[in-house]
């Protein structure tokens, strides 16, 4: 993806944090699988496993739970409310939810945000899409917008870098 086409504030290196994938897509699992190559997710373990919610609250009913957790569905009827709330019964408190969807509907994405879902994507998906989605989400999980990388580098050593780097980071 060209840089000038990502959100400025979205183009830094994510915090490390662990994000699991739950679709019976195969695009979207292709697109997940893909985001570990981009540089911003060096320190994010992205998993991606086939299935849907029902899967997720298995799995997170076994295991621990990430720190972001993505679902697709098909169908977006009463019933995905419940185990949307049966799926955070199985999650710690403040893990980020995105929900991925087969239609493009404002009224269901005000009533999933208000649910507490970080975000609501339509299928098809894409990795530069998915991949901003999810920066947002670690992004404003962890705290760490607006901070910014600075690096010192010294040609050789004794040229006082390292004290530098010190006085900056006080």
């Amino acid at each position: 993806m060209p840089e000038s086409d990502t959100p400025s504030e979205y183009m830094i290196l994510l915090p490390a944090a662990r994000v699991a994938v739950f679709s019976d897509d195969v695009n979207t699992i292709e697109v997940a699988q893909k985001l570990t190559q981009d540089w911003r997710f060096a320190r994010v373990d992205i998993t991606a496993q086939k299935g849907d919610v029902d899967a997720a609250i298995a799995h997170l009913a076994q295991h621990e739970s990430p720190d972001l957790v993505i679902v697709q569905t098909e169908t977006i009827d009463d019933g995905f409310a419940a185990k949307l709330e049966e799926l955070a019964g199985n999650c710690d408190e403040g893990t980020a939810a995105v929900v991925i969807g087969p239609v493009n509907d404002v009224y269901l994405y005000r009533k999933l945000i208000d649910m507490g879902v970080s975000d609501y994507l339509v299928k098809p998906m894409n990795a530069d899409i998915m991949g901003n989605v999810i920066a947002k989400a670690l992004i404003e999980k962890r705290g760490v917008t607006g901070s910014k990388l600075i690096s010192f580098i010294g040609a050789k050593g004794g040229q006082g870098t390292s004290a530098l780097a010190q006085a900056m980071a006080w």
